[in-house]
């Protein structure tokens, strides 16, 4: 090994260390931070935090229940008004039809 290699080891680990202590500096500052946080705002944040989420529920919930809404109503134009059993028009092409299962 030669003395250029000492030296481009030391220098990455020099590197490495100063990168390592950055990291620490911001870590440390954040927990400073977060303890020099008074309680309330801590709560306040927390708060928040669980409102964004109950608000991201109920709009996905709501979407959902449009979309079953929009399936039921897709559904409903489906079959036929007329009054004529849907396995008449059907009966060639599925011999088997759901429609004969008695629903839960």
């Amino acid at each position: 090994m030669s003395p250029n290699d000492n030296d481009i080891d030391a220098t990455s680990s020099a590197e490495y260390n100063h990168h390592d202590y950055e990291n620490w500096k911001e870590l440390q500052a954040a927990r400073v931070e977060r303890l020099n946080t008074p309680f309330s705002v801590f709560r306040r944040r927390q708060y928040h935090r669980l409102c964004r989420h109950q608000e991201y529920k109920q709009a996905k919930e709501s979407q959902t229940q449009h979309l079953k809404d929009l399936v039921d109503d897709r559904i409903s134009k489906a079959r036929p008004q007329d009054g004529c059993s849907p396995r008449s028009s059907h009966s060639s092409n599925n011999s088997s039809s759901t429609t004969d299962m008695p629903s839960p």
